[in-house]
């Protein structure tokens, strides 16, 4: 599964449109909406799509032999030269057909010199800082080829830090995750442990689920184009987030997820379990090989809090909250660890029926 490609500069950007924060927050914050989740990025091979950067032709000489030694300078990557080459030219071009020439190739330039510093950050091992250079001056830089060079230097430091477990787009069908559509069915494939299978009114990560398509204005996703519907009932169930068996969760420090109710009214009582059972949970219980599963009978409250895994309650809110949570703080249950978990359950006691919203669910390093 591929590192979740949040933002670019066609997208506004992470942590500033999305990434909620780049700093330790509390151990369990609900961050109540006061800034976006995780956006969209682009997909590969957009970058063929940037315009060339146009020519120029000067009447006057003089300015034409300096133009073209900026081009010349901009060409060989000598983006401090070309940076102040282009801004002597900008008055000479303002008015005539250069000024957009110039207006792109300072950019470039740019961007060029950001590329270096990201660069630099990224020898030295701070990701941190790369991620947040682009946050702040890659919308500037869309459409320019050094901006697409600044994005590769930010997604590489991003999946240094992240681990995008779901975002649930469209677009996930080709990477492993769930697939469904909008009308509910698809069985999808959640590869990795304990991927949870599909069926009629369902997808692949749990029944009664659907996956949904929006814009974050019309409030039912959080970011990029998707996210995914979950209509709880009366009884005990949950959903279910596959953990690839090459991510090892003892890396990670926090656990990103978007989640807001579709009822005003309703507050249901969820659980995020980090299972090392097999498994399902709903129906007749899920008995089949795990250790610990129940072999008949209806699941209850009691059992699922007795799950050997790391559990955390919480109540989600009729808007999106985005929440960071600290692994450390997930409570142990039957000696649980790390290396042992197999599956991100979310679970619903039961209750009133309501609609539950999830977007985006990340592990974040430290």
């Amino acid at each position: 599964m591929e590192p979740v490609r949040p933002f670019s500069a066609g997208c506004a950007l992470l942590l500033s449109a999305s990434l909620w924060s780049l700093t330790p927050s509390i151990a369990c914050s609900q961050d109540e909406g006061s800034e976006p989740a995780i956006a969209e990025v682009p997909a590969d091979g957009e970058a063929d799509e940037i315009p060339p950067i146009p020519d120029w032709t000067p009447e006057s000489p003089e300015v034409r032999t300096e133009f073209e030694a900026a081009r010349k300078s901009l060409d060989e990557r000598s983006y401090p030269e070309a940076e102040k080459a282009f801004k002597r030219l900008r008055s000479k071009a303002k008015g005539t057909d250069g000024e957009p020439v110039i207006a792109r190739c300072l950019l470039e330039a740019e961007g060029g010199i950001l590329c270096e510093k990201a660069g630099e950050f990224a020898a030295k091992g701070q990701h941190r800082r790369v991620i947040a250079l682009w946050i702040k001056e890659g919308e500037k830089l869309d459409e320019t080829f050094t901006g697409a060079e600044l994005e590769k230097f930010f997604d590489e430091a991003f999946a240094e830090v992240f681990m995008t477990l779901a975002d649930f787009e469209k677009k996930s069908a080709a990477t492993g995750a769930a697939e469904g559509g909008e009308d509910g069915g698809g069985d999808g494939g959640n590869g990795g442990r304990g991927g949870a299978t599909g069926g009629r009114g369902s997808t692949a990560y749990g029944q009664n689920t659907r996956l949904i398509t929006g814009t974050p204005e019309e409030g039912e996703v959080r970011n990029g184009s998707g996210a995914l519907y979950w209509m709880t009932t009366a009884t005990l169930g949950s959903i279910q987030i596959g953990i690839p068996e090459e991510v090892r969760l003892a890396n990670y420090r926090y656990l990103r997820i978007s989640v807001r109710t579709e009822d005003p009214k309703s507050k249901p009582s969820l659980l995020l379990l980090f299972d090392c059972e097999a498994g399902e949970l709903q129906g007749g219980g899920g008995g089949q090989g795990g250790r610990g599963g129940r072999r008949g009978g209806n699941w209850g409250a009691a059992q699922v809090h007795r799950r050997v895994g790391f559990h955390m309650e919480f109540s989600p809110e009729h808007r999106y909250q985005d929440l960071r949570l600290d692994l450390k703080k997930f409570e142990e249950k039957g000696n649980a660890k790390w290396p042992n978990v197999l599956s991100l359950k979310l679970v619903h006691f039961g209750g009133a029926e309501t609609g539950i919203f999830i977007d985006d669910v990340i592990l974040e390093k430290e």
